[in-house]
């Protein structure tokens, strides 16, 4: 190198080895981006979807969990929850089955729907998959059947709407509100998302029980209803109790409405608890103590046990619903 400096050839030198060392950063970086990302390229601060509620760990048979989220690994626009609560809702978590087995006729529908998550056989030739691996679509297979869910909802748009997709599941209008609420309660804990201090955990804080007894006769889910004798969602609790006895606010609030459904609730009381959009309604009672607009402090008497309205016998039902969705009191009150 003629005609440089030995200054001049260090200088070069260093030069080359600084663009070397940034070259190797760069590589680096690139290795650990990926290192940090699921095999379906998501950043795993994107997978927050993944989580499940307590409810969902305390009703869900533990070994579906991996297979619902499996299918939302491959379909990403399903949430495995939505899968999970149409399972619910469809067949009560129905499992697979063989050729004669009793539990198969119970998942047979009168409209000639089949297999774990009910599909007729001109929509399962529209939209059933090998889900397993075993090279066979297999309508009975829940493998199968459950990640032929997730391509049905998935082609049906529920990317872009929840509501419509559901709907083309299955044609009633109930059934949506159904599954959406039990998707909802496997998603997000109420008591989980006010320990991230987020906005219910202003509120979630300080409740009190309603009543005396902690015992709960009929729990948050779908069941068979007691006296229209069919398969609805239960949006509450009902906790037993002797008629007359005191029902209490379980935190502070303003009574927005003071009513009596003769279908349903019975006579009823309900309140805005103002931050986090939380509302209690209290239902069955056999007096109401309390008007609209007036405001209650917690553990305040809104009225008494009883049985009015679709009930069997002397209860409170208490609904809790964050932002207008039902969710499960327990997670609230515990």
């Amino acid at each position: 190198m003629e005609g440089l400096s030995g200054n001049s050839i260090i200088k070069l030198f260093l030069g080359f080895l600084s663009v070397t060392v940034l070259a190797f950063l760069l590589l680096v970086g690139g290795f650990l981006a990926v290192l940090f990302m699921d095999s379906d390229s998501t950043p795993k601060q994107q997978q927050g979807s993944a989580a499940e509620s307590e409810q969902a760990k305390k009703e869900i048979p533990k070994d579906l969990i991996p297979k619902y989220k499996a299918a939302q690994k491959r379909f990403p626009a399903v949430k495995w929850q939505y899968l999970a609560a149409i399972h619910k809702v469809e067949t009560g978590y129905g499992r697979t089955t063989s050729p004669g087995d009793p539990a198969q006729k119970k998942m047979i529908s009168s409209a000639n729907a089949l297999g774990p998550m009910q599909f007729t056989p001109q929509t399962w030739k529209d939209f059933g998959i090998d889900g397993n691996g075993d090279g066979v679509a297999d309508i009975w297979n829940e493998d199968d059947a459950i990640f032929s869910a997730a391509n049905k909802l998935s082609k049906q748009g529920i990317d872009t709407n929840v509501d419509q997709a559901i709907l083309r599941y299955n044609r009633s209008s109930e059934y949506v509100k159904n599954v959406k609420t039990i998707a909802k309660s496997y998603m997000a804990d109420p008591v989980q998302v006010a320990n991230t201090g987020g906005k219910v955990a202003e509120a979630a804080g300080g409740f009190v029980w309603p009543v005396s007894t902690k015992k709960i006769s009929s729990k948050f889910g779908m069941r068979l209803h007691p006296t229209k004798k069919i398969f609805k969602l239960h949006d509450g609790v009902d906790f037993p109790e002797a008629n007359g006895k005191p029902v209490h606010a379980i935190k502070a609030g303003k009574v927005i409405r003071v009513a009596n459904d003769a279908n349903g609730y019975g006579l009823f009381v309900e309140i805005d608890h103002g931050s986090g959009g939380i509302t209690s309604l209290y239902g069955h009672l056999s007096e109401q103590s309390v008007s609209v607009g007036q405001v209650v402090s917690a553990g305040q008497v809104i009225g008494k046990v009883g049985s009015t309205g679709a009930s069997t016998g002397n209860h409170l039902h208490l609904t809790i619903k964050v932002n207008g969705d039902p969710v499960n009191p327990e997670t609230i009150l515990r």
